[in-house]
């Protein structure tokens, strides 16, 4: 879940091939409430403008969205209930 600066989720559903990059042509979004949407889309949803969206930090496996720095997570790597372990980035920005 996002909180402030804070992006937390369960660290053991993240595929071995993640990454921490900005967005790329075919990325798609599983929302944490539910729904998959290709990124611009949900970003078109949410209002974000055109000018920063090559700017925002996204964590993805391969096309797969798995968090949206500042935004967002992916239900997939959500905390539940049979999270063992809850990895929390803090954001930073200048």
């Amino acid at each position: 879940y996002i909180e402030d600066d804070k992006i937390r989720f369960d660290i053991d559903k993240i595929p071995a091939n993640a990454r921490i990059r900005t967005r790329s042509e075919g990325d798609y979004f599983t929302k944490f409430g539910g729904g998959t949407k290709t990124l611009g889309d949900y970003l078109t949803d949410k209002k974000v403008p055109k000018r920063l969206r090559d700017s925002l930090i996204l964590i993805a496996s391969g096309k797969e969205v798995l968090a949206i720095t500042g935004m967002e997570i992916s239900a997939n790597i959500a905390v539940d209930n049979n999270t063992k372990e809850i990895f929390t980035i803090l954001e930073e920005r200048n």
